[in-house]
């Protein structure tokens, strides 16, 4: 990982006595932070006060992850008449605009595990081939917006 691959707005950790550091994306991509960077977000330290057995709410995982892009091809098997209520109900349930929807049809955008669960069931509950294939995968670190 290097810095050039952290996003803009992604808030950065600096809890060092956190027990999950070492597999936390947030506390990592802080380690990279260049010393002549005058500001970055930061996660609100109040959430490492807050965490409790179950963790804190801010956890990114460093590891990679199978990621998804594009599902066309399942959208074939969708029959015609539902297209348009699997787009509708994909960007009520991301709620998203449709040149969003379009980025994670096409592929442009990543999905993550559970994204590609719930496109998954909604593509099913219209009709569509299972198990839900997706047009193609990678093995990637999630930065999530």
């Amino acid at each position: 990982m290097e810095w050039n691959d952290v996003n803009r707005n992604f808030g950065l950790c600096a809890h060092a006595g956190c027990p999950r550091r070492a597999d936390c994306l947030r506390y990592e991509a802080g380690l990279l932070l260049p010393a002549d960077l005058l500001q970055w977000p930061f996660v609100n330290p109040a959430l490492w006060r807050q965490a409790g057995a179950e963790g804190c709410a801010a956890f990114t995982p460093a590891a990679p992850q199978r990621m998804a892009r594009g599902f066309k091809q399942a959208m074939r098997s969708v029959p015609l008449q539902n297209i348009v209520a699997v787009r509708e109900a994909a960007m009520a349930h991301f709620k998203i605009s449709r040149p969003a929807y379009y980025h994670m049809y096409n592929g442009r955008r990543a999905l993550t595990p559970q994204e590609q669960q719930d496109v998954a069931a909604i593509l099913a509950r219209f009709g569509a081939q299972e198990p839900v294939e997706f047009d193609a995968y990678e093995d990637a670190v999630y930065w999530p917006y």
